[in-house]
């Protein structure tokens, strides 16, 4: 979908894959996975122009030939890694094609979400471990928890820790994690089953709540005692993020992009201080 809302749509070549989770990979391509893409589709990938080529691992010796990828991340080091249920593992996939499985301590743990860390690491949720884990770039895993609940989708925050969603019913809850695996965990309404999460521009945790039908936003500032956000590279060429960082904390509303003119007058000035 481009930026007017035009939608193209490209038929993944294994019919029966099922698409689910995708990311924007390394090599400027898209990477998805495909939990039922037996024989030769577990893991696609596709350009920006709709060229599609499908990954599979070789069979397990001691199992069978088909895998069930779930969530899927970009690394810090170029690779594709992605949770998978079956072997019960967290799986390195290089642009050329070679799995890397590693096996989860926890037996049936059920991998699910994954996202790349703030440490350089992976960072992923275990389902029925009830845990959250965590990867770095040579296949040392370390788990934390247990979690009240189970973990599903998990994000990288704007505060340089890690957020979750426990969604069962019984659960509703949103998770936090330090870097050092100190958990929080933030009780929602009864039912509101929040399933996917993601930061905000406005320095805010945002999440879906499947069941209770409404999107949610958990204030960084007022509900997790944070004295702050810290802002890295993205000011980047954005230098009003700073502005619009201020009007969020200050419970102001966000003011729109700056149009092209204050842009470019912005350049201008940076230009001059040079």
């Amino acid at each position: 979908i481009d930026s007017r809302g035009r939608i193209t749509e490209f038929d993944v070549p294994n019919p029966s894959s099922q698409p689910d989770d995708i990311v924007s990979g390394p090599d400027g391509a898209l990477w998805f996975t495909g939990p039922s893409g037996f024989p030769d589709f577990f893991i696609g990938r596709v350009t920006t122009d709709g060229q599609f080529t499908g990954f599979a691992p070789p069979c397990d010796p001691d199992g069978a030939c088909s895998i069930v990828p779930q969530g899927i991340a970009s690394g810090p080091d170029g690779n594709i890694w992605f949770t998978e249920a079956l072997r019960n593992a967290i799986v390195r996939l290089t642009p050329s094609g070679e799995f890397t499985f590693f096996t989860i301590t926890t037996p049936d743990a059920n991998p699910s979400g994954i996202t790349a860390g703030p440490d350089g690491a992976l960072w992923f949720a275990e389902f029925n471990g009830n845990k959250i884990g965590r990867i770095d770039v040579s296949g040392a895993i370390t788990e934390f928890g247990p979690v009240t609940g189970s973990p599903d989708r998990i994000t990288a925050g704007p505060d340089g820790n890690l957020w979750f969603t426990e969604p069962f019913p019984f659960d509703a809850r949103i998770g936090r994690i330090t870097p050092s695996g100190v958990i929080t965990e933030f009780q929602l309404a009864a039912g509101s089953q929040p399933r996917d999460v993601a930061p905000g521009a406005d320095g805010n945790v945002w999440f879906t709540e499947q069941v209770g039908n409404r999107i949610g936003m958990l204030r960084m500032m007022a509900e997790t005692d944070c004295d702050g956000v810290v802002v890295g590279r993205g000011c980047l060429g954005k230098p009003w993020l700073f502005r619009d960082l201020a009007d969020a904390f200050a419970g102001r509303p966000v003011q729109p992009p700056p149009a092209v003119g204050e842009v470019a007058a912005v350049m201008a000035r940076h230009a001059r201080l040079l």
